[in-house]
């Protein structure tokens, strides 16, 4: 969900899809339009790691606790409403 809101910003701003999937290459090149996206690019690394994970699965597994995965759910509400609130 963050990288799809990550890409509709862009999109919003440059009218261009911009290729790749890595949330801290998107929110970068978001902050080129918004400086405060700088805030959240290690938020962004964070959930990166669980997105190459589900792509690519590892031969031993990540485990996510379920701080973890308040944490990636809490990362990504406050990312979405961020864009919802810069965007309307």
């Amino acid at each position: 969900m963050c990288r799809k809101y990550l890409k509709g910003f862009l999109i919003y701003k440059t009218g261009v899809l911009q290729g790749g999937n890595s949330l801290i290459k998107l929110c970068k090149k978001a902050n080129e339009y918004h400086k405060e996206f700088r805030k959240y690019i290690k938020d962004c690394a964070f959930l990166n790691e669980y997105y190459i994970e589900t792509r690519y699965p590892a031969k031993d597994p990540l485990i996510a606790t379920k701080e973890d995965v308040e944490d990636g759910l809490n990362f990504t509400i406050e990312i979405v409403r961020f864009i919802d609130k810069i965007t309307n």
